[in-house]
């Protein structure tokens, strides 16, 4: 079910590919590739305890600094994707399952814990990455946890793939590349295809901290903010959570 597509979209060549360091995933780090009902706060707590490296350096090593905020959103995708198709709990669970499409992977921190929910939910997950270092790197890790399986990998740009998608999506989780132009061509494109009480999530609506703000200040913008707040709310039930750099929910009406 997973696919490398040969083409894509960048400047990364293929030389680049082979001589870039990948961060290898320790298995202390991964999570059992057993079935489970459903994840313990241990659980989490190690998915994204596993995730500190990749968020505090880049892909050669070189610090970043430090960003635990941008983890808290782990299990919170991790329950909407798990249930989105199942509204009402008291009823058994649809025999349909879950289709979710996440655009952006960059160091799969996401990508692990929405698989982790499909695989519970028996759904797919389709990862839109431009990336091919960013993509190889994860579909390792996603290998090593035994996920495979629920993965549906494309490597190319988010436009590229947008001309292919077919509707309808239970969830669309959107974390690409965060300018005006394709913020707005990501939210709006693909909030075109989540079906009807379908979720659409965005990452960082408002953006990143700046060292020179004081503390408790909010961070700049960016283009995602000014798309989210352009969201026709007769169409969309809108919720912001102000950790994880704005972490925006929304509920197709």
């Amino acid at each position: 079910m997973t696919r490398m597509d040969e083409t894509v979209k960048g400047s990364t060549t293929g030389d680049d590919l082979e001589n870039r360091p990948v961060a290898s995933p320790q298995p202390e780090d991964l999570m059992p590739a057993v079935p489970r009902r459903e994840w313990t706060d241990a659980d989490l707590f190690r998915l994204s305890r596993g995730t500190e490296w990749f968020i505090s350096h880049d892909y050669e090593g070189h610090e970043l600094g430090d960003y635990f905020d941008a983890r808290r959103h782990i299990p919170i995708l991790y329950a909407l994707a798990v249930n989105v198709n199942w509204g009402e709990p008291r009823l058994p669970r649809p025999k349909a399952p879950p289709q979710v499409l996440e655009v952006g992977v960059r160091h799969g921190v996401t990508t692990m814990a929405l698989l982790h929910a499909m695989r519970e939910a028996n759904g797919l997950l389709t990862s839109v990455e431009i990336d091919p270092y960013c993509a190889e790197a994860t579909r390792r890790r996603v290998e090593a946890a035994g996920l495979l399986d629920w993965w549906d990998l494309k490597i190319m740009d988010c436009r590229e793939y947008a001309r292919q998608a077919r509707p309808y999506f239970d969830m669309v989780w959107v974390d690409g590349d965060h300018s005006e132009e394709i913020a707005r061509h990501d939210i709006e494109t693909f909030g075109a295809l989540v079906r009807h009480n379908g979720i659409l999530a965005a990452h960082d609506y408002f953006g990143w901290p700046d060292p020179d703000l004081e503390y408790g200040n909010l961070p700049p913008t960016t283009g995602v903010t000014a798309v989210v707040d352009g969201l026709d709310r007769r169409k969309w039930e809108v919720l912001t959570l102000a950790h994880s750099f704005g972490l925006t929910i929304c509920r197709r009406i």
